[in-house]
């Protein structure tokens, strides 16, 4: 019975369509929402490092290359309002949302971030990856398994939260300029600058192999690159109803 039930939420979840998502990508100072293959574009407040959900698809926040920490609302409709909510010690290229909290790096060293009290934000640090140019961080809630993208070489590598140890994926297959990642549905997201086009482009790492499928192009942007997944609301649902069943199969397989 347990199997099976197991096997249906993975079959709901896993039904949504790639292009039924929202995506919020940032280029420096620039916000661009892509649904349904069309890009709006906005201005955020400064220039962004990186973008985290809490895979609900209600929030989204953001962490700026002047150390300022946001909420962003309205990410799906309307225009966004980037909302302050504590100035950090220290800028960080990628941030990820895991439970209640936060992790962050700071080139290749990984701390855990808690916001809860504004006005005394605490930051821990865990450890060195031993990486450089650190930019992607994505987090999965269903197995608490986490990835980081490396520019200095292209790569992708597994992260340990509690260690900061690193573990070799493989490379996304072509020379990448400034990337985000975000972990949605059973996917690693990625919005990457293919150095070779000149495009900045989202698509899918294959988490066994690290190699990048691009299914759309945002055209010619040059800046750090966030990414943040804003799903549909009905496989948002879905997700959060699959998840205690997600996380039993993660313990008993």
């Amino acid at each position: 019975m347990r199997r099976a039930l197991i096997l249906t939420a993975v079959a709901l979840i896993t039904h949504t369509h790639t292009y039924a998502n929202t995506y919020l990508v940032t280029s420096d100072y620039d916000l661009l929402r892509v649904s349904g293959g069309s890009v709006e574009a906005f201005t955020a407040p400064e220039m962004i490092n990186s973008m985290a959900s809490d895979q609900s698809g209600d929030l989204v926040y953001a962490v700026g290359r002047n150390a300022g920490f946001y909420e962003i609302q309205n990410p799906a409709a309307g225009t966004p309002v980037f909302t302050p909510i504590t100035q950090l010690s220290q800028f960080y290229t990628s941030i990820i949302r895991v439970d209640q909290g936060f992790f962050g790096l700071h080139f290749g060293a990984l701390y855990q971030i808690d916001v809860s009290d504004p006005n005394n934000p605490s930051e821990t640090r865990i450890g060195d990856s031993g990486l450089s140019n650190t930019g992607g961080f994505a987090y999965d809630s269903t197995t608490g398994n986490a990835w980081v993208a490396s520019g200095a070489d292209d790569t992708i590598y597994e992260i340990d939260l509690q260690t900061a140890a690193v573990t070799l994926v493989g490379p996304f297959g072509f020379d990448a300029g400034s990337r985000g990642l975000e972990w949605w549905n059973g996917q690693l997201y990625g919005a990457v600058e293919n150095n070779a086009s000149g495009e900045l482009q989202l698509g899918t790492f294959n988490t066994q192999t690290g190699l990048f499928s691009d299914f759309f192009s945002l055209g010619a942007y040059d800046g750090t690159v966030g990414l943040a997944v804003v799903p549909e609301p009905n496989s948002a649902l879905l997700f959060m109803l699959a998840l205690p069943l997600l996380r039993a199969r993660s313990r008993f397989v």
